[in-house]
Formats: C-alpha cells, sequence, structure tokens
C-alpha cells in the first residue's frame, strides 16, 4: 500500500525518469569501456604468440591453466624451397623455421602456404603459376616433398597447413603447442608459471603490423578518457541522487507525520523511507540496464553485470546512507 500510493504520483514519475536516464548513462558509459579493452585486448592476442616446444607433453597442464587461451599442437618445419622466398615463411624468432598446424580438408600429401599480409601481397603474381608444384620443406633433418594446393593470405604470420594423417605421423614423440596469453596484464605471471613448470624450449613471439603502434596509443587515450568520464559521472550522479532524495524526503513529509500521529514507530518511518527510495533506485537500475543493452546490442555477460551491479550497490549504498543522514535525522518525529 505504502508503495502504491508513492507511485502514483507524477512526482514520482518524474524522478523515477531522471534516475532512470542517469544510471543509462554511467551504463553505457560503462559497456564503452569494456568494449574498448575488448579491442584493445583483441589486439593483443593477435600480435603475440607463445610456442613450446618439448619431449614431453604438456596438454593437460596447459589446458588446466585459466590465463592462456587457443590452445593448439603443432610442429616446426624449416621451408626450404624457392617457389616462394625463403624469408616470406621461416620465422627468425624460432631458429628459422615455421608454425605447422593440421588441416583436415587436406589429402596426406597437400600442403598449403599462409603468408603474412605483406608477404601475400608480394607473391600474389606468381601464385597460380606455382600450384600443383612440389616443394620441399625439412622436418628434423628429414627432407619432405609435398604437393602446394594453395597459397592463402595468413594475415600477420606466415604458417603451413598440411593434412592431419601425416601430422599425426609427426608429432609422434613431438609435443609443441602454440597458445596466447588470454590479457596483456597475465603475461608477467604466465611467464613466469611457464619458466617453473616447463622442461623445454618457450617462444614469445610478437607480429605487429606497421600501424599497430599508432592504433594501440589511440586506444589507450579513448579508454583513458572514457575512464575519467565515467569517473565523473559517477560522482555526478551520486550527487544527483542525494539531491533528488532529498527532495523526495521533503515529499514524504506529511506521510512521516501522519504516520507519526497513528503511533508508528520513529524507527519504522525510517523503514518506510526506505523501502520507497530502495525500490525506486533498484526500477530505475533495472530500466536503465535494460535499455543500455537494447541500444548497444550487446551480449549480456556475467562480468558486465557483476561490474554494474557493484557499482549500482556502491552508489545505492552511499546515496541512501548520505540521504537519510542529512535529512531523517532533522525531522523531529
Amino acid at each position: 500500500m505504502i508503495l502504491k500510493s508513492f507511485y502514483r504520483k507524477k512526482s514520482t514519475i518524474i524522478y523515477l525518469t531522471i534516475i532512470t536516464l542517469l544510471f543509462l548513462v554511467l551504463s553505457i558509459m560503462l559497456i564503452i569501456n569494456r568494449y574498448l579493452e575488448e579491442i584493445k585486448n583483441n589486439y593483443y592476442i593477435d600480435s603475440n604468440l607463445v610456442l613450446i616446444k618439448s619431449n614431453i607433453d604438456y596438454k593437460d597442464l596447459l589446458e588446466n591453466y585459466n590465463n592462456i587461451t587457443n590452445i593448439k599442437k603443432c610442429i616446426l618445419f624449416s621451408y626450404t624451397d624457392d617457389l616462394i622466398t625463403e624469408s616470406y615463411v621461416n620465422d627468425l624468432n624460432i631458429n628459422n623455421k615455421v608454425i605447422v598446424y593440421p588441416d583436415d580438408v587436406l589429402e596426406n600429401e597437400e600442403i598449403i602456404l599462409g603468408l603474412m599480409t605483406y608477404y601475400y601481397e608480394f607473391s600474389k603474381s606468381k601464385i597460380s603459376n606455382i600450384l600443383n608444384e612440389s616443394i620441399k620443406v625439412n622436418f628434423d633433418g628429414k627432407e619432405l616433398n609435398l604437393n602446394l594446393i594453395d597459397v592463402v593470405d595468413n594475415e600477420r604470420k606466415s604458417n603451413i597447413y598440411i593434412a592431419d594423417e601425416l601430422f599425426e605421423e609427426l608429432t609422434i614423440n613431438n609435443y609443441s603447442y602454440t597458445f596466447n596469453i588470454k590479457t596483456e596484464k597475465d603475461e608477467k605471471e604466465v611467464r613466469k608459471y611457464l619458466d617453473e613448470n616447463i622442461d623445454g624450449e618457450v617462444y614469445y613471439l610478437k607480429y605487429e603490423l606497421a600501424d599497430d603502434y599508432v592504433i594501440n596509443e589511440k586506444i589507450d587515450n579513448y579508454i583513458s578518457i572514457s575512464k575519467i568520464l565515467t569517473l565523473v559521472l559517477s560522482g555526478g550522479l551520486l550527487l544527483i541522487l542525494i539531491i533528488i532524495n532529498k527532495n523526495i524526503i521533503a515529499d514524504l513529509d506529511k506521510n512521516m507525520m501522519l504516520e507519526h500521529k497513528l503511533g508508528v514507530k520513529p524507527m519504522d518511518i525510517k523503514k518506510n523511507v526506505m523501502k520507497r527510495l530502495i525500490s525506486l533506485h533498484i526500477i530505475s537500475f533495472m530500466l536503465s540496464i535494460i535499455v543500455a543493452l537494447i541500444i548497444s546490442n550487446v551480449i549480456v555477460s556475467r562480468y558486465y553485470i557483476a561490474m554494474m551491479l557493484l557499482v549500482f550497490i556502491f552508489i545505492l549504498f552511499i546515496d541512501l546512507i548520505m540521504s537519510l543522514i542529512i535529512n531523517i535525522n532533522k525531522k523531529s518525529l
């Protein structure tokens, strides 16, 4: 009954609209922050790769470690042919070798070369002339002649792809894996973990394009600006909410006086005020989240909901406590 009469007032609907809009702006800013962080992290994952080479199978150890992702078994070839320039394929950072992955579409003697975009563009004009040619690669001192069926744009790094059957044959007693570190802030911890647990060679490979530095710098600037704006908005939101709460409590003067005359205990009167304020904030918060998700067209993630709930609980707690201290204690009930 208390809440029903409270929400019949036009002033309550106005306050509900204002608070919802305030929470909506803050929600969108937090979504933007999250989106920028994801863009930055995607750049990091795309441009960084870890390779381990060992005679021990560390698959279970890697899969049970939360800070890495995209774990793939691989082997290393030395590309020794001249159909494509050798330096376009082999990587000096891994002893002039190239990482090889399986491809379930390929037949046993077939091979695909994946070239970094820069090298692919240089080689594009002659690709049609070298398809179905036999190319030479070297694996652990053994020369293999495989049939080149395609050369593809592999964007940041060069790789080789061979048939599953041949890959399984070559990986007997050979346990090499590549994977990505989930976030840049995890890199130090991952390096320490691998140093302590891996008996073999570990390579930290970077595949940066010419404009990566500029792009990352811009993203960092956007993130800094977005975080500052979010802090300013949070402070402004808190201040406005306190003012709104003060006005709501002032509007409830007659109700509180009536409840007092009817013999309602002062503590119960305060509880009734709290019920009105908390319900108003919760409804506003839920409406703002729904609208923000519709506007931004993002998938609801546990991370985002948890983050928003923490922000909401913090603001609500400070807001209500300060409002009640400032206003209700002034009443002589």
